[in-house]
């Protein structure tokens, strides 16, 4: 658990700020890439319930430029499957552009919206979890 102190490396990050600025929508989580000691990256997003079901939602992936490629890119987004699956969140929901591989490790387009749907049960148990997204 980070508290407030932790958070200001973030906020005086051009590129990582929007990490902790976006509006929040529901309950927020998120995950920090930290290397060596400097924080490099994140993705945030925020939980909603509906009809009892805990749903993800991804709403901000970060990197710093030089770690800002499609590896860490996936990298961060496989953090978050796996995050927001340990806390009962099994459908998750993401913004196309957020990475531009998405339907490489599972994502499907949903009908209502321009979210990417995901199930993580079924991506755990489909082995989509040890594809390769990028070569």
């Amino acid at each position: 658990s980070m508290g407030l102190e932790d958070l200001s490396p973030i906020l005086q990050h051009d590129a990582l700020k929007p990490l902790l600025t976006v509006a929040p929508k529901g309950e927020k989580w998120g995950i920090v890439l930290e290397i060596g000691g400097s924080i490099l990256g994140g993705i945030t997003g925020y939980y909603e319930y509906e009809l009892g079901k805990k749903r993800a939602y991804v709403q901000c992936l970060r990197l710093v430029n030089e770690l800002d490629t499609p590896q860490y890119r996936d990298g961060m987004l496989r953090s978050a499957i796996n995050k927001v699956d340990l806390e009962e969140a099994y459908d998750l929901f993401c913004p196309q552009e957020i990475v531009s591989n998405l339907r490489a490790i599972g994502f499907r387009k949903t009908e209502e919206s321009e979210l990417l749907y995901l199930n993580t049960k079924e991506f755990f148990s489909r082995g989509h979890a040890h594809e390769a997204v990028v070569q």
